[in-house]
């Protein structure tokens, strides 16, 4: 019996012990800089700041409680940058369903100063991340970098998105989260709204700086309410931060009318952008292909391949340099010797391997131009690259000749100088 308890106490600690639970970035948490539990508490925390018609109500803070209002919550405190973090926004909107003005900010400003560091939302120096049911696409969800040296309209932010998504947020009892993140190793920023990626892209670095994190909203005389659960921030990439990319956002489709000539029908289509600005068919196929093209060669960089065959071809050069200076001291060589040795006179036969190695070196450059233009055309428009298995394989093949050659010249030079030795003893 003593022997069974054993046992059971063993496989109990192995359960313990072996299965680790995965992190879910909580041991990342700024608490100074988050607001997670606001069910919990009665007031806001002193670093936090409510502007204009926002208030803190049953652990949910209304940047618009009613009609006509507009509202904003900021943190006091500057948050610096100089590594990867994760934002969290926990946020819903009811009371209201349509087209509208209003709509919801989530912002990262660049050295903001003072209670209110957005007098001016139309001119800013940092990041919005905009949600609003305003533009032709109707309800998105949108990012937007400026510099401040500019007003930027609502038209302008539209135009100047670098990244979107299709997103339905109104008048919806279920909150959602959206997730904003940053790796600087990678220069990826990253926005994720329940899980799902709205956009990424590795094109932007965020300056090292102090930042003032908030979010404002306005309802443009509705009766929206904009509301915000929970406010997270994470001094570095959390576990659904670095979830891969399966399931993504909707994003927005283009549809053309096409009508049959002869029957009058009428059909909506989904098209492509080019389909839709382009006037001649074959044409609109073309742009498409070269799209596609384009998409592979940045899938399939080549670049590093023309890199290695660039260098390769500089030490080729070098070596054709050092051959032709021992060509013409072996040439001095047989013209000083030619009156002592009789059998040195006729030396210009043994050089004919020497001649041989100019030609073959020709024929090696010829054949790495081709293939440096095959790397450039593959840069260019080729559907995948060369692997750099094949060039290395092609360049050795050329290249073993080539020492081969070399040994060879180099025994025929000790041979050569032999008999001079011997010819001026003689």
């Amino acid at each position: 019996m003593e022997f069974i308890n054993w046992i059971v106490y063993g496989l109990l600690i192995n359960g313990v012990l072996g299965h680790v639970i995965p992190s879910t970035g909580d041991e990342l948490l700024n608490n100074d800089f988050s607001l997670s539990e606001l069910v919990h508490i009665t007031d806001l925390p002193s670093q936090w700041k409510l502007l204009n018609d926002a208030v803190f109500d049953e652990g949910r803070v209304i940047l618009t409680p009613k009609s006509g209002s507009k509202g904003s919550l900021w943190n006091a405190n500057n948050y610096k940058i100089d590594r990867g973090f994760t934002i969290e926004w926990t946020f819903r909107s009811v009371g209201y369903f349509g087209k509208s003005k209003g709509g919801i900010s989530f912002w990262l400003l660049n050295n903001a100063k003072g209670d209110n560091p957005l007098p001016n939302e139309s001119k800013y120096d940092g990041l919005q991340i905009l949600i609003d049911n305003y533009s032709n696409l109707e309800s998105t969800a949108r990012a937007v970098f400026s510099d401040g040296t500019k007003q930027l309209t609502r038209d302008d932010m539209y135009d100047q998105t670098f990244g979107s998504c299709l997103l339905s947020y109104q008048s919806s009892s279920v909150p959602m989260t959206l997730r904003l993140s940053y790796d600087p190793a990678q220069t990826m920023l990253k926005l994720q709204i329940d899980n799902r990626v709205c956009f990424q892209t590795k094109h932007v670095k965020l300056p090292t700086s102090n930042y003032r994190i908030g979010v404002s909203a306005t309802n443009d005389e509705t009766t929206e309410s904009f509301e915000i659960l929970k406010h997270k921030v994470f001094d570095g990439l959390t576990t659904g931060a670095k979830l891969p990319n399966l399931k993504a956002m909707g994003q927005p489709h283009l549809v053309t009318k096409r009508i049959n000539y002869e029957t009058g029908e009428e059909q909506l289509v989904e098209a492509s952008p080019l389909e839709v600005s382009g006037s001649d068919f074959s044409n609109v196929e073309l742009y498409k292909k070269i799209d596609r093209l384009e998409g592979k060669v940045l899938a399939n960089d080549v670049s590093h391949i023309a890199n290695i065959v660039k260098n390769l071809l500089a030490a080729e050069q070098e070596n054709a340099k050092r051959i032709a200076a021992m060509e013409k001291f072996l040439e001095v060589l047989v013209s000083k010797s030619g009156d002592e040795n009789k059998d040195i006179s006729g030396s210009k036969e043994l050089y004919k391997d020497f001649y041989q190695v100019n030609q073959n070196l020709e024929k090696l450059f010829e054949e790495q131009q081709k293939i440096r233009e095959a790397n450039k055309r593959h840069e260019a428009l080729a559907n995948s690259g060369p692997h750099a298995d094949e060039i290395v394989a092609k360049l050795i093949i050329w290249l073993i000749p080539l020492g081969i050659v070399m040994i060879i010249m180099a025994y025929y030079t000790f041979r050569i100088r032999q008999d001079i030795v011997k010819a001026k003893l003689l």
